[in-house]
């Protein structure tokens, strides 16, 4: 579903209203849905029936409540006004603020070339980073570190609680390489994907990541990396 699958990516910072709403856009019976927060940014597509185009920022609050009270697959209606939006769905309507401003131009944010691509089990990559954030939650930015290696990734965390050390099974298209995420906003997207299996697509260390499934790039999620000493 768009709002969960975007809605976790919103900011809660006051100091950047326009970013505590997720931008929903209609063109041409496609409604792509996008959150940010300045660290990860999620989009999703959906192919949709609508009367027009039309631009939306509708608050994160209002999209967790949706969330809350609607079946996974159930069908809504959304009608958009200039200030304000209703919902409506199984005898049941929201109405809500939308918020007023410019939006991110989200897309000169998401890179189009990739050196490396890295693929994995879904299931897999999250139990390890789960092992690594227990480890690792002590720290401010909850560093969980990735050596990627030809046929393996291994995932790596160090505190004073202890160290996590594991190699993951994963196909690599592209050059070893070294980089640091935090672990739960990788955790957060993982979370939200049903496919047995995610790529990875990377440039740099210090460049965005990219995560898409591997048989869909209908839910993009990027995120910015932790600079380490490697």
């Amino acid at each position: 579903m768009s709002f969960e699958r975007t809605s976790f990516a919103c900011s809660l910072d006051d100091s950047r209203p326009i970013l505590k709403g997720c931008l929903f856009e209609v063109v041409d019976g496609t409604l792509t849905t996008v959150a940010l927060d300045g660290f990860r940014m999620s989009v999703v597509k959906k192919q949709v029936v609508s009367s027009g185009n039309f631009k939306a920022i509708i608050p994160v609050r209002t999209l967790v409540e949706i969330t809350r009270l609607i079946e996974r697959e159930e069908n809504i209606k959304l009608v958009i006004n200039k200030n304000t939006l209703s919902v409506a769905f199984n005898n049941t309507k929201i109405y809500s603020r939308l918020i007023e401003g410019e939006f991110v131009k989200y897309n000169h944010i998401l890179p189009t070339n990739f050196t490396n691509v890295v693929t994995i089990n879904k299931n897999a990559f999250i139990t390890s980073i789960e092992r690594a954030s227990i480890v690792a939650r002590n720290d401010k930015y909850n560093i969980v570190k990735f050596d990627i290696k030809e046929d393996s990734m291994t995932i790596l965390s160090k505190s004073e609680v202890g160290t996590v050390n594991e190699k993951v099974a994963i196909s690599l298209d592209g050059k070893d390489m070294v980089i640091a995420f935090n672990g739960k906003y990788l955790i957060d997207y993982l979370k939200t994907i049903d496919e047995d299996f995610v790529n990875l697509k990377l440039n740099s260390p210090i460049d965005p990541c990219v995560l898409t499934s591997a048989v869909s790039e209908e839910f993009i999620y990027l995120v910015l990396p932790v600079r380490i000493n490697a």
